[in-house]
């Protein structure tokens, strides 16, 4: 009696822990199909050749956890089991032909449950190592591929192969000089600053300018090319630029995929690419709310000028 009354509170202690790892797996997987079909889960992005490469010490793919359809079959077997202790109690007590059948069906139905989730465990266990065994020969013959472009990513080097162009001829930096204006007429406003490419700027005192330096005014500014409006029509030009390069990195990351896909490179240069798309959109947002804050601040130095000139009349 002891040892049924013992066993009694393993399996429900087990049958606790079981029932908590089934709703916990369901929260995150809703629709679970109470089957023995073996079904793969479905945040699995990575192929076991991937989960092999990079990580040369392991070579042996992590164990996927169990289906939501496999746990609830061991959620049933264990209700089982319990009841299948209950009914030894109960003969123990009192024995009956009657309860000797039942218990007697009831083990055979345990094992006959048992036995076909053990079948289809080994059924997936199987199709997965056909799976690894099959990208470990594709990887295989493209050993020499996965060679160089392992050591192209240790020694930092790319390739012009991607989807998007690699652009290496990138603006320079907006710099803010003062450019002195000779003669400036009374009541005039004299331009003290334009923007000029950093490239405009000499390293040395050269006696020559560049060709793209912009030459300093010389008596009357133009109206129609004030500094503020340079700076808006350049900013614009920023926002325009950065969204060429977020379509060139969301490209590469659609490139990187397919490859990742065919197991040449690893799943960290999918994710390096990820953030690289991330931070092609902050800077788009970024070069927009310059624009913003470029016209704002035109407008408002264009408000007193109005109303300076509405007091005058």
């Amino acid at each position: 009696m002891k040892r049924l009354v013992f066993g009694f509170a393993l399996v429900s202690g087990s049958l606790l822990g079981a029932s908590y790892g089934f709703s916990h797996l369901d929260a995150q997987n809703p629709v679970a199909n109470p089957t023995l079909t073996p079904t793969t889960p479905a945040t699995e992005t990575t192929t076991p050749e991937l989960q092999v490469y990079p990580n040369v010490t392991g070579m042996t793919p992590a164990v996927q956890p169990y289906s939501s359809a496999q746990l609830h079959e061991q959620q049933e077997i264990m209700q089982l089991e319990q009841k299948s202790l209950q009914l030894a109690v109960a003969l123990e007590a009192k024995r009956t032909p009657e309860r000797e059948a039942e218990l007697r069906k009831l083990v055979e139905t345990i094992f006959d449950r048992r036995h076909a989730l053990q079948v289809a465990e080994a059924k997936d266990l199987t199709e997965k190592l056909a799976k690894l065994q099959e990208s470990l020969k594709v990887r295989q013959t493209k050993k020499v591929e996965i060679i160089n472009r392992r050591i192209k990513e240790l020694m930092g080097e790319t390739d012009d192969l991607g989807w998007g162009l690699q652009r290496k001829d990138k603006l320079s930096p907006i710099i803010r000089v003062m450019a002195p204006s000779n003669n400036v007429p009374l009541g005039e406003v004299p331009q003290t600053n334009r923007i000029v490419p950093a490239e405009a700027i000499p390293a040395t005192d050269a006696p020559s300018i560049p060709p793209m330096a912009v030459i300093p005014p010389q008596g009357k500014a133009d109206p129609l090319i004030s500094a503020d409006s340079q700076d808006v029509k350049t900013l614009e030009l920023q926002v325009k630029l950065a969204v060429i390069r977020l379509e060139e990195a969301e490209a590469a990351l659609n490139n990187i995929r397919d490859q990742n896909a065919s197991g040449i490179i690893s799943v960290t240069e999918v994710e390096k690419a990820k953030y690289n798309v991330k931070k092609m959109k902050i800077e788009v947002e970024l070069a927009q709310r310059r624009v913003e804050i470029a016209r704002e601040a035109k407008e408002s130095k264009n408000v007193p000028q109005n109303n300076s000139n509405t007091n005058r009349n």
